[in-house]
C-alpha cells in the first residue's frame, strides 16, 4: 500500500526533512517537503496528499496556523503533528483541532511508519465513506425523480380511466333504457321469442354498467373522496337495512338470508353510505358464488374496542393460494361462470381502511367463505 501513499512533510529543519524523505521513499512512499506553514499550505492547495506530517513549532507560519487553515479550507488530508519542543498541552490542542495522531522528535522511524500507515488507512476509509454517501445521495435523487415520474404516470392513468368510464356510462345507460322500452313494447304487442334475446342483452348492458360504475368508484375513493361526511351512525341499523335490501335478489335463487345481530344500537363514526356500500357488495359477492338453495349469514358483534361485521356464505369457497389476493384490484377467482370487474372487494377494502378499519377473508373449498371487516368504535 505504501507506493500509493503520498506524504507531505512540513518542517523547518532541512536536514530532518530530507532524511525522512529519503527513508520514506526507500520504503515506497511518495514524499514532498515544505519548510514552513505557508509553503505547506500552498502545496496542500495545489496537490492531493494522504498524510501531512506537520511540525508544531516553526518560525513564521507554525504548525497550529497550518492546522487551522486546513480545517478552515476543509482540505482532505490526515494530519500527524510532530514536536520536540512543544508542551503536552500544545499536542493536546492540536489533536482537538483535528490532528489524527502525533510523533515525537527525535523521530523513531519504525514507529513513525506505523503511524503513517494507520493515518493513510484512515484517510482511505473516510474517502470511501464520502464516496459511498455521495453515491447514495445520487441514487436517492434518481429514485426521487423516478417516483415523481411514476406519480405523473399514475395520475395520467387515473385521469384517463375516469374519463373513459364517464364516456362509457352514458351510452350504456341509453342502451339499457332502450332495451327496457323495447321489452315493454314487445310484451304489449305479444311478440314471442325475441324477449329472451332482449333480456340477455339487457343483462349484459347492466353488467357492463355495473363494471363501469365500480371503475369510477375506485378512482373516486383513491382520490380521497369518501362521498359522505363522517358522522355518528348506528352501524346495526346500516347493516340490517343493507341486508334486508338484498332479499329480493337472494329470493330469485332461493338463498336463505339470516341476520344474526343483537337488537341494540352500535354507534360509530363513519360514512353511512360507504359502509352500506360495503355490505351490499359483500352480500352481492356472496350471492354470485352461493348455489341455488344455499344460505348467507350476516352477523355483527362488538369485540375489544371494535365492531366486526361478517358475511358468511355456503358457496364453493376459495383455494388457499387465492385468499391473500381476493382484495387486489382486478383479481378474479375462478369460481364458475360469474365474473365481474374484479373491483368489488378492492373497493370494500379501500372503504374499510379509509375508516381506519381492517378487512379479511376466511374460506374452505366446497364449504363456503366468510368475509369480515372491523371498524373502530
Amino acid at each position: 500500500m505504501t507506493e500509493n501513499v503520498k506524504i507531505l512533510i512540513v518542517d523547518d529543519e532541512e536536514r530532518l526533512r530530507e532524511s525522512l524523505k529519503k527513508m520514506l521513499e526507500m520504503d515506497g512512499f511518495s514524499v514532498e517537503t515544505a519548510e514552513d506553514g505557508k509553503v505547506g499550505l500552498d502545496a496542500l492547495l495545489n496537490s492531493s496528499y494522504d498524510v501531512a506530517i506537520i511540525d508544531l513549532v516553526m518560525p513564521k507560519r507554525d504548525g497550529m496556523w497550518l492546522l487551522a487553515e486546513i480545517n478552515k479550507r476543509k482540505i482532505d488530508v490526515s494530519v500527524v503533528v510532530a514536536t520536540g519542543y512543544g508542551t503536552v498541552e500544545l499536542v493536546v490542542k492540536a489533536m482537538k483541532e483535528g490532528a489524527w495522531d502525533f510523533i515525537q522528535k527525535p523521530v523513531d522511524y519504525e514507529l513513525m511508519k506505523i503511524v503513517l500507515g494507520k493515518a493513510a488507512e484512515r484517510r482511505h476509509s473516510v474517502r470511501e465513506q464520502i464516496e459511498a454517501e455521495k453515491r447514495i445521495k445520487e441514487q436517492n435523487e434518481e429514485l426521487k425523480k423516478v417516483n415523481e415520474k411514476l406519480k405523473e404516470l399514475d395520475k395520467l392513468k387515473t385521469d384517463f380511466l375516469s374519463m373513459a368510464v364517464h364516456e362509457l356510462r352514458t351510452p350504456l345507460t341509453v342502451i339499457s333504457c332502450a332495451l327496457e322500452i323495447a321489452l315493454v313494447e314487445i310484451a304489449d304487442k305479444g311478440i314471442a321469442g325475441i324477449d329472451l334475446h332482449l333480456n340477455n342483452a339487457l343483462d349484459f348492458a347492466k353488467n357492463m354498467s355495473s363494471i363501469v360504475s365500480e371503475m369510477l368508484d375506485i378512482n373516486t375513493i383513491e382520490s380521497g373522496d369518501m362521498s359522505g361526511e363522517i358522522t355518528k351512525n348506528d352501524l346495526s341499523k346500516i347493516v340490517r337495512s343493507a341486508a334486508e335490501g338484498t332479499i329480493p335478489l337472494l329470493n330469485k335463487k332461493g338463498i336463505d338470508l339470516k341476520i344474526d345481530m343483537p337488537d341494540v344500537s352500535r354507534d360509530i363514526n363513519c360514512s353511512g353510505g360507504r359502509i352500506r356500500q360495503v355490505l351490499v357488495n359483500l352480500i352481492g359477492n356472496a350471492e354470485k358464488f352461493t348455489p341455488q338453495g344455499g344460505s348467507i349469514v350476516v352477523s355483527l358483534k362488538e369485540d375489544d374496542g371494535c365492531v366486526t361485521t361478517s358475511v358468511k356464505d355456503s358457496g364453493c369457497g376459495i383455494a388457499p393460494e387465492n385468499i391473500e389476493h381476493v382484495f387486489d384490484e382486478f383479481f378474479q377467482v375462478n369460481r364458475g361462470s360469474c365474473r365481474g370487474s374484479g373491483l368489488g372487494l378492492a373497493i370494500c377494502r379501500k372503504i374499510v381502511e379509509g375508516h381506519g378499519g381492517h378487512i379479511w377473508a376466511e374460506s374452505e373449498v366446497d364449504k363456503g367463505t366468510t368475509i369480515t371487516f372491523s371498524l373502530p368504535v
